[in-house]
C-alpha cells in the first residue's frame, strides 16, 4: 500500500512542488533584470517626463480664469460671512448720470441688499456744504477736508531750520516734503555725516541743489551739468534770459542732480634710479642691474631666496617669493624660445633654451621684457615678478626642464 500508493504520490508532489518553485525563482528573477534594465534606460526617463509635461500642459489649458470677485468663494471664512446679511453702498451714484432720471439729487445713495424684498434705493439726510470746506454730514458723522489740507504748502525762498535732539536727515527731509539728497548737497553733507543739535542746515523749498556761479557760467551749462532746465532755473531765480550771472552768486536748481565727483587719478609710482659705481659697465634693463654670478649650474631667477612652494611629483617647479616688479633673471646663456600670454595659468611667461637639452621657465610676470628669439645672458633681467595666471600672490614660478623632463631646480642653482 505504501509503497504502491503513498510513496508515488509524495514523490510526485515533491517533484511539482520543486519544479514549481524553481520555475517562479527564475521568472522573478527575469522580471527584475527587465524591470532593472527599463528603469536604466534613458528613453524611460524621458518617457515620464513627457507625460508629466503632457499632463501639465494640459491642466494649464483647461484651467478657467476666475473674475477677481470669485476668489475665495470656495473657502470656509467666505461662506460663513456670506451668510449673513450684508449692504452694499455704490459711491459712483454720489453723482449724477446721464442715465439717472432728472430727479436724482446728490442726496440719493443707491443701496443693495442681500434680501429681495428690500427696496433698491432709500433717501438719507441732506448733505451740507460749505464754500470754504467740503463737508459730509449723516447722521452726526462728518468727513472735513479743507482747502488748506488740499493745498500744499508751498515755498520759495531758502529756509534755515536749528537741528533739534534726536532730528535725521530722513525725519527733516520728510518734515519739509523734500529730498534727502536735497539737504545733504545744500549743506555739503555726505551719507556718512552727523547731526548735531543746535547747529543750522538750509532748506530748500524744493527738492534740488545750490550751484555758486563762477567764471564762464551760462544757465544752459549749469542746467547741464545738474541734469536740469534752464528755463526752470531763470524762473526760479528771476533771472532774464539776456542777464549775465554774477560770479559768486548762488542760484536755486530745481530738480537738479549734483554731478558725482570725479576720481583723482593714483600717481604712478617712480622707479628709483639706480646709480652704477664709477668706471663699471653694467647692462641695465628698467634700472636693474644683472645680477651677480653665484658659481652654481644656474643663477637663481630672483633676489630673494624664500620659496612659497617646493618641486614634488604634482608641483614641477619652485614658487620664489617676491615683490611686484622685481627682476627676473636669466639662469644660464641662451636663446628665447617663448615670451608670451598662456592660457593654462603660467599668465606672462618666458623660456630659454640654454642648449644640451636644459630650458627654463619663468612664470606669473607682470611684464615681459625680451622677445623670442632674442638672445639672452646669465644674470640679464628678462622679465618682472607679478601675479598673472593661475596665482594667489606676486611670485616667479620656476622650472628646470632637462631633455623634455621637469627636474627638481634645487639640484641646478645649489
Amino acid at each position: 500500500m505504501y509503497k504502491k500508493i503513498i510513496k508515488p504520490t509524495l514523490v510526485n508532489l515533491y517533484l511539482i512542488f520543486f519544479y514549481t518553485r524553481k520555475n517562479v525563482k527564475r521568472f522573478i528573477k527575469k522580471s527584475q533584470n527587465i524591470l532593472h534594465n527599463i528603469i536604466n534606460q534613458k528613453i524611460t526617463l524621458y518617457i515620464i517626463l513627457s507625460i508629466l509635461i503632457s499632463l501639465i500642459v494640459t491642466n494649464s489649458i483647461q484651467a478657467k480664469e476666475l473674475p477677481p470677485e470669485e476668489l475665495g468663494k470656495d473657502s470656509i471664512i467666505f461662506n460663513l460671512v456670506s451668510q449673513q446679511e450684508g449692504i452694499m453702498i455704490i459711491e459712483d451714484t454720489l453723482l449724477p448720470t446721464n442715465t439717472q432720471s432728472e430727479s436724482t439729487t446728490p442726496n440719493e445713495i443707491a443701496v443693495v441688499s442681500n434680501e429681495e424684498n428690500t427696496s433698491p434705493t432709500t433717501e438719507i439726510p441732506e448733505i451740507e456744504y460749505n464754500e470754504n470746506t467740503t463737508t459730509l454730514t449723516m447722521g452726526g458723522l462728518a468727513l472735513t477736508t479743507t482747502e488748506d489740507q488740499l493745498t500744499p504748502h508751498t515755498r520759495t525762498t531758502i529756509e534755515e531750520y536749528v537741528i533739534q535732539p534726536g532730528d535725521t536727515v530722513t525725519s527733516i527731509a520728510k518734515q519739509f516734503g523734500i529730498s534727502i539728497n536735497s539737504i545733504l548737497w545744500s549743506n555739503n553733507l555726505s551719507s556718512y555725516s552727523i547731526l548735531k543739535p543746535g547747529k543750522t542746515l538750509k532748506i530748500l523749498p524744493f527738492s534740488g541743489t545750490i550751484h555758486t556761479i563762477t567764471s564762464g557760467d551760462t544757465l544752459e551749462s549749469i542746467a547741464k551739468k545738474y541734469q536740469a532746465n534752464a528755463q526752470e532755473i531763470a524762473k526760479t531765480n528771476q533771472l532774464n534770459a539776456e542777464e549775465k550771472l554774477t560770479v559768486g552768486d548762488e542760484l536755486l536748481i530745481p530738480g537738479g542732480i549734483k554731478p558725482r565727483p570725479k576720481p583723482k587719478p593714483k600717481p604712478k609710482p617712480r622707479p628709483t634710479p639706480h646709480t652704477p659705481p664709477a668706471n663699471t659697465p653694467t647692462q641695465t634693463v628698467n634700472n636693474f642691474e644683472p645680477a651677480q654670478d653665484s658659481g652654481t649650474k644656474l643663477l637663481w631667477p630672483a633676489k630673494s631666496h624664500r620659496i612659497n612652494q617646493y618641486y614634488s611629483w604634482r608641483h614641477n617647479g619652485l614658487d620664489i617669493n617676491g615683490r611686484m616688479g622685481d627682476p627676473v633673471y636669466a639662469s644660464e646663456d641662451g636663446v628665447v624660445e617663448v615670451s608670451r600670454w598662456n592660457t593654462r595659468g603660467y599668465g606672462y611667461y618666458i623660456i630659454v633654451n640654454h642648449g644640451n637639452g636644459i630650458k627654463t621657465l619663468y612664470a606669473h610676470n607682470s611684464k615681459l621684457l625680451v622677445k623670442v628669439g632674442q638672445k639672452v645672458s646669465r644674470g640679464d633681467v628678462i622679465a618682472l615678478i607679478g601675479s598673472t595666471g593661475n596665482s594667489t600672490g606676486p611670485h616667479v614660478h620656476y622650472e628646470v626642464r632637462v631633455n623634455g623632463r621637469n627636474a627638481n631646480p634645487l639640484l641646478y642653482t645649489k
